[in-house]
């Protein structure tokens, strides 16, 4: 079986490309080997997973590793949406969309960056994605005083007068997770604290659904509207971010919604930061579900400082500096570099 499991690595190497000529990852061939590693244990096959992987397994792995890492690390990062990004991020909103659109769009911003989702959990989806999947009104509930937890879509039970402290939804099965039912719940609290900018992610999903109702076995972001908020729409205002913050426009993706908070908690414990993206393991970055709540609550004024992570350490951090990359004046004018510009949405 190792032997096995070292041709199977091989053939994902030479036969699966994320783009032409560009072949899948060593890390995405190490997530394969521990899939079938887990369904070996299952069946009793094997009795751990470890027993699949080959000391000529690791080094080919790591051979992979050093190939795929062809620039520096950094600049092959997606670069995260820290608040004051997505606070810009909602500015755009702001000009390019009217009506219900922008109030989506808004909580789209706010929910992804809130709960650091994967844009295929609360996105429209071309493809067939499965509801279990995503985030479905049925299991999102705002929280008024921490102990009055009302569903999205009954919004005629809102104590009258009150706004809530905590968004929570229940998501029933998550990427990361073997089993239905392990998914939730994730969690965002309001801001407590006064900044002379920004937004509260609670408060603008509360403004979202007090408009437009949530409806029960649907997605959560198409309470206005079949069409719900595309994946395009949300890349756009990625893409116009980027550019005016002085930013890589490819790095800078709907997929870094899911890792802003990570860096916006930074100096919070691993156990903070295990829960706020539901990951497993540090090196996978397991959600502690029954301290959900209290998690939202003790990072609600961190997630909303502005002055945690500055643009300018953002910039320093994840820009590649022997390419000067000018902030666009005007869209479509000027580009990456100070030529004329490109358009890179796609």
């Amino acid at each position: 079986m190792r032997v096995l499991a070292l041709y199977f690595a091989v053939h994902l190497r030479t036969t699966r490309f994320t783009k032409p000529g560009v072949p899948i990852k060593a890390v995405t061939i190490d997530q394969y080997v521990t899939h079938v590693a887990d369904a070996l244990v299952t069946g009793e096959h094997i009795t751990r997973g470890t027993d699949l992987r080959s000391q000529r397994l690791t080094m080919l792995l790591a051979g992979y590793a050093r190939d795929d890492d062809v620039s520096p690390l950094r600049l092959s990062q997606k670069i995260p949406v820290t608040y004051p990004i997505a606070c810009t991020m909602r500015k755009w909103v702001d000009k390019l969309h009217t009506g219900a659109q922008r109030i989506a769009m808004r909580a789209a911003v706010a929910v992804a960056y809130g709960l650091s989702l994967r844009p295929g959990e609360y996105l429209t989806q071309a493809e067939d994605t499965p509801l279990e999947k995503q985030m479905d009104a049925s299991d999102c509930f705002f929280v008024f005083d921490d102990d009055e937890c009302i569903n999205v879509c009954d919004p005629h039970l809102y104590p009258v007068g009150k706004t809530p402290s905590v968004f929570l939804c229940m998501f029933r099965k998550l990427k990361n997770y073997k089993k239905s039912g392990e998914g939730g719940p994730r969690a965002v609290g309001a801001r407590t604290a006064a900044h002379a900018e920004g937004f509260c992610c609670v408060l603008t999903l509360f403004e979202y659904f007090k408009r437009y109702p949530g409806k029960r076995g649907t997605l959560a972001l198409t309470a206005h509207g079949p069409g719900g908020v595309p994946w395009p729409d949300v890349r756009l205002v990625c893409h116009l971010t980027a550019t005016e913050l002085g930013l890589d426009p490819l790095r800078l993706v709907p997929h870094s919604l899911r890792v802003g908070a990570q860096a916006q908690i930074e100096m919070h414990s691993d156990e903070r930061r295990l829960q706020q993206g539901g990951w497993n393991t540090i090196g996978g970055m397991k959600v502690y579900a029954r301290k959900a709540l209290g998690h939202a609550r003790a990072i609600a004024d961190a997630l909303h400082d502005p002055s945690i992570c500055p643009i300018e350490q953002t910039r320093m951090l994840f820009n590649d500096h022997s390419v000067g990359i000018a902030p666009v004046v005007e869209h479509g004018r000027q580009g990456i570099g100070g030529g004329e510009g490109q358009c890179l949405i796609c």
